[in-house]
């Protein structure tokens, strides 16, 4: 019977040491942010695209410039090695949707 309660002492203590780091681990792939922001382009007149889903293969919605002002809404991971934003644009017209993570400058 102590080996019993032994086992199951060990087995909690070992769940309760794996198991917050797999949920970190998740939630770090899909983190809700609210966050301001600000695009960045690599050169002048450059279009940062707005994806309606987090890769480039989706549609194109619209685009920004650097300097737009947005609200980080969230950000996620890909299985390309990439992260992206969803972001609301602070200004009119108001669009929302996905920017690679390289067009992004996290404000304070």
């Amino acid at each position: 019977m102590r080996l019993k309660q032994v086992l199951i002492t060990f087995l909690s203590v070992v769940i309760f040491l794996i198991l917050p780091g797999e949920m970190t681990l998740a939630a770090a792939n899909n983190q809700n942010l609210n966050q301001s922001a600000v695009l960045i382009s690599p050169e002048l007149n450059y279009q940062i695209y707005i994806y309606d889903q987090p890769n480039k293969e989706s549609e194109k919605i619209g685009y920004g410039s650097g300097g737009d002002e947005v609200k980080i809404i969230e950000k996620v991971g890909s299985n390309e090695g990439l992260s992206w934003y969803f972001v609301k644009f602070s200004q009119s017209p108001y669009i929302e949707g996905w920017v690679e993570n390289n067009y992004i400058s996290l404000t304070p």
